[in-house]
């Protein structure tokens, strides 16, 4: 398993429970994940991975593996599971044991890049957190929901594709004539798919 993989889980769990967003669902935390991803070349973190699209929110195998790792570890507790449920493991909800994974934070944070990146993770989070439902809003998301990428196909985030929910996000400093920041592009286009959201 990635340990990249693992610090990167543990830092999406972090921003949620800094926006108030814990307990989260697990499909909600592969949706930030996503986010992540989909929005990464606007925080100057190169292309992002192509995801496989679902007709529901996204699936990141590798984040899964890591969450699973994690809940083993006792980094995570598991908040709430039912067999009966449709989608068991992705309706499940999770928070990150606060005293658990402190020392992980604690050294990611020693580098400069590692604080950046969770300062974007947050503006994700905080994007999330503005909707009643992750769901609604994440679905407006242009990469995600264009439907020139049909239902298992892969949503092309990488370097040899068209990344719509970054040129959408990088698009802001000329609508508004100004030299925006990597916050406020990111924060704006959260509030975009909060608005879409509500109209729709």
């Amino acid at each position: 398993m990635s340990g990249l993989a693992t610090v990167r889980c543990v830092q999406a769990l972090a921003a949620a429970k800094r926006a108030g967003l814990l307990p989260i669902r697990v499909d909600e935390l592969h949706a930030i994940a996503y986010l992540s991803e989909a929005l990464s070349p606007v925080w100057d973190l190169g292309a992002g991975r192509d995801v496989l699209k679902r007709s529901s929110l996204p699936f990141l195998p590798d984040l899964q593996r890591a969450l699973d790792h994690l809940v083993m570890i006792g980094l995570v507790v598991v908040d709430y599971f039912n067999v009966e449920d449709e989608h068991p493991a992705s309706s499940a909800t999770c928070h990150l044991d606060h005293d658990r994974s402190a020392e992980m934070l604690w050294r990611a944070r020693s580098f400069a890049e590692e604080r950046s990146y969770e300062d974007f993770l947050l503006e994700i989070a905080l994007g999330f957190a503005r909707a009643a439902d992750i769901t609604s809003i994440f679905l407006e998301d242009a990469s995600y929901s264009d439907p020139v990428t049909s239902v298992h196909r892969l949503v092309e985030l990488s370097s040899g594709g068209m990344n719509l929910s970054s040129v959408v996000a990088e698009s802001f400093d000329e609508a508004i004539g100004a030299k925006l920041s990597s916050a406020q592009r990111v924060g704006l286009y959260m509030n975009l798919l909060a608005n879409r959201a509500q109209v729709d």
